[in-house]
């Protein structure tokens, strides 16, 4: 009898411990959090990105230049990253991997830390944000390199 009392409290601590470490993107709370590099409140949802390790921490970004510093700064290891990704400019709550977006940067942007770099899922979009804005589409590896 005192098995089964015991049996459903470490049922549910474990099941809260799993939850708590969640793997993939969440939501990022604008006017409550803020970013990991600079430690401004993050306002702007369509500029920001996280870092997920494996162990499952998240850092949060407001902005590319942020991002791209933060890692620079060996603040986490490489090989420590799980996934690397920011909010698709045009959809502020959907996170996609950096490898797989296209970066317009533009000085009529106006990022948060100046970087002025918007992510897009799709290239056609991406180009005709260039062309509207004077800007140029950049890889996320290309974006490191100018950050």
């Amino acid at each position: 009898m005192k098995m089964k009392n015991f049996k459903m409290p470490l049922f549910v601590a474990l099941l809260f411990v799993m939850s708590a470490c969640a793997s993939g993107p969440q939501p990022i709370k604008p006017g409550v959090e803020a970013c990991d590099y600079c430690k401004m409140t993050i306002s702007q949802l369509n500029f920001g990105g996280e870092i997920i390790t494996q162990k499952g921490k998240i850092y949060k970004f407001d902005d590319a230049h942020c991002m791209a510093h933060f890692l620079k700064g060996s603040t986490v290891r490489t090989a420590d990253i799980a996934q690397t990704v920011f909010i698709d400019y045009e959809n502020k709550g959907t996170f996609l991997n950096v490898k797989s977006l296209y970066f317009v940067v533009s000085p009529q942007l106006k990022s948060p830390m100046n970087s002025n770099a918007a992510a897009f899922s799709n290239k056609t979009v991406a180009g005709k944000i260039a062309a509207q804005n004077s800007g140029e589409i950049k890889s996320w590896d290309e974006l490191l390199k100018i950050l």
